[in-house]
């Protein structure tokens, strides 16, 4: 008997020894001390300053660690948990399991933000961690909290529960009473707010965990080696409970294979509606993307219907055309060559981007729905848009350029597409030399310019049709010196010269015969013909670090204009059209021989994955007969984006880009002109996103689009002979893998 009892109390003694081993005061493993007033408040009162603190320091039970600006505190468990205290914190070890009986680790923080990476080895270890306004109950998780503190409200408004692994009960209650007022369980990847009206999980969006781990990424201790856990492929910790090998090689690593990670990254799709013009459609579209180092494609694989996704007479025909046809058309039936062309027209309408480089770049190459075509310093062409009526019409531009040090070119189109039908629209060129190499970079540039059927834009219109149907030539001279070509500083003189001569295949009844018009450029009332129809820029561009900017002077006369072919050409080429015919009509009108003098300033300011701005404006001065006059033809641009995960918690991300000719005169005079600030006159778009999830995003997409009939892709023209706008509305959601 006696042998007995001697070994029940040896055995006993081994319990209680080893509890009280198991139950040692948390370690203080690292600290920065930042603001100089981090301390340790002992439960009698007394304060431990940082100066007095040394890493290995036991953190006496009962302790409150306090946090200023800018400090941080990592302590560790006994039994591994590990505990990060962030900044403007007030942390209290209220019990630890085993300790004078206490049957769970207590953690009390009634301000402030930490997160707890809670050890799991016998399966017995519990945590409860308690707020204001909630208290929560864990079992081996990866968990934050951040209870929230408004000093113009005098108290707590709240606190944020987020588990980055595993579930967590969260029981709400009232600040003031102590009564549960509901109860619920986050699982991985939720969060929840006890100030919300809705005490509910919601799943935490990209922006919203980039938030939440905002200081609380450890910088000592590491999470890998809490008991329990182990890195799974996205990089958080994932529980193992004890005994459970599954499928986890310990051995290797967890990593996702290379191959996969780059199959998820290229994968991209959309589904969702969108409404052109007066119809609404659905669609689904497939976005692969490949990117390798400064090459990316993107493909545009889109279906997009009114009610059958299976009738291809139910699809959207952009232009008439069927993309999905491949030459099958009735209408190729007997046209080999247009079978042909068709094939090659509906296959590279897939590519909705491909980019290398950018301009001025020794290579670059752009080919899609392009933004931002410019060809040399802008004076003819700059941030040409294709894509302004996108998704309503689309066009597989095309732009390319390099520089051999003593020769370069750059070339474009506004559409492959119709130029492999044979019915090219838009190309451009322009070479240029430099006699001194770089060592001493004086280019000199020669840029040609034409539109070989800008009245195809008049097809639909019911007004006046005897144009003669025209083809718009532009021709340039440029010259330009780089005074500095940095990353963090540029400085580049330019200055350039350019016409507008356009060329007529018939006649115009009242005096313009087929061919070249040359008296476009030699204008004027018989006898009293001057040089007309060109213009003349010079000016600086140049960069900042991260601002880019361009301040130039211009000079024009005729209908040639400085960026004649801009991001709005599309959508007033028909007009020019008229325009370019009344000036040949009438070289005695006063308003064909008016001069115009304008100033043109441009800033863009880009911070790397968080926002970008630009802004633009060119004022127009008109030399008339009782002096100078401010011109109507202004050109306004602003453009807005910001990137997403910026603004905390919510995530939302947005662009908006607005160009406007005739902006000051809409404003003063839009009433008395019949002009409105979203006619034909401007280029809106707009793209609201959301992260629903990491990979899952909501887009909402609204733009203005010139109105066109739906069977014959014809612009509709209003009583004034202006094309009628129509906006477009698209919702998404975007996913990835």
């Amino acid at each position: 008997m006696k042998t007995i009892n001697c070994c029940l109390l040896i055995i006993i003694l081994i319990f209680f020894c080893g509890i009280s081993a198991f139950a040692q005061a948390p370690l203080l493993a690292y600290y920065e001390n930042v603001s100089g007033g981090l301390k340790v408040r002992y439960a009698n009162g007394s304060e431990l300053y940082a100066d007095r603190l040394n890493f290995g320091d036991e953190i006496p039970i009962g302790s409150t660690i306090i946090t200023e600006d800018g400090d941080f505190v990592e302590i560790e468990l006994k039994n591994g948990s590990i505990i990060r205290i962030n900044e403007n914190t007030n942390f209290t070890i209220a019990a630890i399991q085993g300790y004078n009986g206490a049957d769970e680790n207590v953690f009390e923080m009634y301000v402030g933000k930490f997160r707890a990476i809670a050890a799991k080895t016998t399966g017995e270890e519990r945590y409860r961690i308690r707020t204001r306004t909630a208290v929560c109950g864990i079992r081996g998780t990866d968990t934050g909290i951040e209870a929230l503190y408004d000093e113009t409200v005098g108290g707590n408004i709240g606190a944020k529960v987020f588990v980055f692994d595993g579930e967590v009960e969260v029981t709400k209650i009232d600040a003031i009473t102590q009564k549960e007022l509901g109860k619920i369980t986050l699982k991985s990847g939720q969060w929840a707010n006890t100030a919300a009206v809705q005490f509910i999980p919601t799943y935490m969006a990209p922006a919203e965990k980039k938030e939440f781990m905002r200081g609380l990424q450890f910088k000592e201790l590491d999470p890998t080696k809490v008991p329990g856990h182990t890195v799974s492929s996205m990089g958080t910790e994932t529980v193992i409970l004890p005994g459970d090998t599954g499928d986890i090689d310990r051995g290797a690593s967890q990593e996702e294979p290379e191959w996969f990670k780059n199959l998820r990254e290229i994968l991209g799709m959309e589904i969702g509606t969108v409404t052109i013009g007066d119809v609404t459609y659905a669609k689904a579209v497939l976005q692969p993307t490949l990117k390798i180092d400064d090459f990316r494609l993107v493909l545009y694989l889109p279906l997009i219907y009114q009610s059958n996704m299976f009738d291809p007479d139910d699809w959207y025909q952009p232009d008439g055309n069927n993309e999905w046809s491949f030459g099958f058309d009735a209408k190729y039936e007997d046209d080999l060559g247009g079978r042909i062309g068709d094939i090659f027209a509906d296959l590279i309408l897939k590519i909705k981007s491909l980019e290398y480089g950018e301009l001025r770049d020794d290579f670059f190459l752009k080919l899609g729905n392009l933004n931002n075509i410019t060809i040399g310093h802008g004076l003819i062409m700059r941030d040409y848009a294709n894509d302004a009526d996108f998704p309503s019409v689309r066009r597989l531009g095309f732009n390319v350029g390099a520089d051999f040090d003593a020769v370069g070119f750059e070339l474009m189109s506004n559409d492959l597409a119709l130029a492999c039908r044979g019915t090219p629209e838009i190309l451009g060129a322009r070479f240029y030399v430099r006699p001194a190499g770089k060592s001493f970079p004086l280019a000199f540039g020669l840029t040609g310019v034409v539109d070989f059927n800008p009245a195809n834009a008049l097809e639909g219109y019911t007004g006046p049709t005897e144009t003669g149907d025209p083809m718009f030539f532009n021709f340039g001279l440029d010259m330009e010196f780089p005074l500095m070509e940095e990353e963090a500083f540029g400085l580049v003189l330019f200055a350039d010269l350019g016409c507008m001569l356009p060329y007529f295949r018939e006649a115009v009844p009242g005096g313009i015969e087929p061919g070249f018009a040359f008296d476009a450029i030699m204008h004027g009332p018989s006898g009293e013909e001057t040089l007309s129809n060109y213009g003349i820029a010079a000016g600086l561009l140049g960069n900042v670090a991260e601002f880019d900017w361009r301040l130039e002077a211009r000079y024009y006369t005729g209908v040639f204009k400085p960026a004649f072919y801009n991001t709005l050409y599309d959508r007033q080429r028909g007009m020019y059209v008229y325009e370019v015919v009344d000036y040949l009509l009438n070289p005695g009108d006063p308003e064909n021989q008016i001069s115009t003098f304008g100033i043109y300033g441009e800033g863009t300011y880009t911070m790397d994955k968080v926002f970008s701005f630009t802004a633009g404006y060119l004022l127009p001065l008109d030399f008339v007969d009782d002096g100078v006059e401010i011109a109507d033809d202004d050109y306004f641009v602003l453009k807005f984006a910001l990137e997403p995960g910026v603004i905390p918690v919510v995530g939302i991300y947005f662009q908006i880009i607005y160009e406007r000719t005739r902006f000051v005169n809409t404003i003063v005079e839009g009433e008395e002109n019949d002009l409105t600030l979203f006619d034909a006159n401007t280029v809106l778009k707009t793209a609201v996103g959301y992260p629903l999830t990491e990979n899952i995003h909501l887009i909402f997409y609204f733009t203005t689009a010139l109105k066109k009939d739906t069977d014959t892709g014809e612009i509709i023209y209003d009583g004034n002979g202006r094309p009628e706008v129509a906006t477009t509305i698209s919702f998404e959601t975007q996913i990835s893998f």
